[in-house]
């Protein structure tokens, strides 16, 4: 509809903010945090979970207020707010999950994964906080701000998303001694491929050619794995 006509009430582009921001914190990384928590659950007896519960309000909490910021004032202060404080919420996440994870002295494998994941998910908001640094300064360069927005997709698609689903599916497998050294092998390949991969997301960039040719050696590394 927006293509052929004018979109009536209010900018489309807040809509957008709006339903990202929430689809990212109030929808997958709440269901992915709540299926970890659940892991520590049955398999740390000793960790005290109440914080936990603090930390699903918390996020929630911030959701429902990006969700609604976005569409009145776009990126302004209340939505950079619930952004900031957003992550916050998700770093007080990340170190209080990776503490917890260390008292498990079984399933290492799942737990190597589970670890990247909160390491990607504290990564990605260096995008979130470039992009609105330069919003707030009102200093906007097109090849940062675009920059800022995929360094923020990579790393919650690429790392957040896909190494918390790859910890949950091993978890939810019985696995063989040989499958356990495999997928422990190939755990690092795709860390650092996941980091890597980020210039896929950035290759209108006049990158040297070093960078794009370990990217694309990473890339079919990766391609291997998988196969």
């Amino acid at each position: 509809y927006k293509i052929g006509f004018p979109f009536p009430a209010r900018e489309f582009k807040n809509r957008l903010h709006s339903h990202s921001h929430f689809a990212f914190a109030g929808w997958i990384t709440h269901t992915i945090m709540v299926l970890m928590i659940y892991f520590l659950q049955q398999n740390a007896k000793s960790v005290q979970l109440t914080k936990y519960s603090w930390y699903l309000i918390a996020n929630l909490f911030t959701a429902y207020g990006m969700m609604v910021a976005f569409v009145i004032q776009s990126y302004a202060f209340w939505s950079i707010l619930f952004s900031t404080l957003s992550i916050f919420v998700s770093y007080g996440f990340s170190y209080a999950y990776y503490k917890d994870l260390k008292t498990i002295h079984h399933k290492p494998i799942v737990k190597k994964w589970f670890s990247g994941a909160v390491f990607f998910l504290v990564l990605s908001s260096v995008g979130t906080f470039g992009l609105a640094y330069m919003t707030a300064t009102k200093n906007i360069v097109q090849s940062y701000q675009l920059g800022s927005i995929y360094f923020y997709l990579h790393f919650q698609y690429n790392g957040w998303f896909f190494f918390a689903c790859m910890g949950l599916l091993l978890d939810s497998v019985k696995l063989g001694a040989e499958q356990i050294k495999l997928f422990s092998k190939v755990y690092p390949w795709f860390f650092v491929s996941c980091l890597v991969g980020y210039f896929l997301s950035i290759l209108w960039v006049d990158l040297p050619s070093w960078v794009i040719a370990t990217t694309i050696s990473f890339v079919i590394i990766q391609l291997v794995i998988w196969i």
